[in-house]
């Protein structure tokens, strides 16, 4: 349980770094504040023990595609592919040019 936990934290910790860093300067308080958000599911402005396992429980469902109990390599690098697909997204909306009048 305690790897679950460690593994889940590091992935939290590097989805919202990524995230951050795909938004532009003005945006990244917003984003880190919906990432708060999403973890302070009672709404207490504190992020309390159960409250980020559970936020942890359902990173870790999300990330055992096949709900066997583990995450395996394979897993691991389709939720790395879509993290990128993802943040690859997010990236391409900020270097868009605005259109001209």
């Amino acid at each position: 349980m305690r790897r679950i936990v460690w593994f889940g934290m590091t992935m939290f910790l590097l989805a919202l770094s990524m995230a951050v860093q795909a938004q532009p300067e003005d945006d990244a308080p917003k984003m880190m504040q919906r990432m708060w958000d999403m973890a302070d599911s009672d709404r207490d402005g504190r992020i309390s023990k159960t409250e980020f396992t559970a936020m942890q429980e359902r990173r870790f469902a999300m990330l055992d595609a096949n709900k066997d109990g583990y995450i395996d390599r394979a897993e691991r690098d389709q939720a790395q592919h879509r993290m990128r697909q993802h943040m690859k997204g997010l990236m391409d909306g900020v270097r868009t040019p605005a259109s001209e009048p």
